[in-house]
């Protein structure tokens, strides 16, 4: 979506003084813009607010896989992660 079509998208919502004050954005809208978002430690958002018992379950996880030779290679994982 090139920026010209995402505004079309938007709702702005005035006050009575005709002063805008809050803008809608459609949910797919908002989910893209969250996950371009990132923090001032480099990290996207969503990874940023991330739990740790989550961090730690994925962890978890990918060493289980490691050890029980479940990998992959690493062109697999950047063509996943470029979708």
């Amino acid at each position: 979506m090139n920026p010209s079509e995402a505004n079309l998208n938007l709702r702005y919502i005035t006050n009575s003084s005709g002063d805008t004050t809050d803008v809608i954005v459609p949910i797919k809208l908002w989910e893209k813009l969250v996950h371009t978002l990132e923090t001032e430690s480099g990290l996207q958002w969503i990874d940023e607010h991330e739990s740790c018992q989550q961090i730690l379950a994925d962890l978890q996880e990918s060493l289980q896989q490691a050890l029980t030779e479940q990998t992959y290679p690493i062109e697999q994982l950047w063509t996943e992660n470029n979708k």
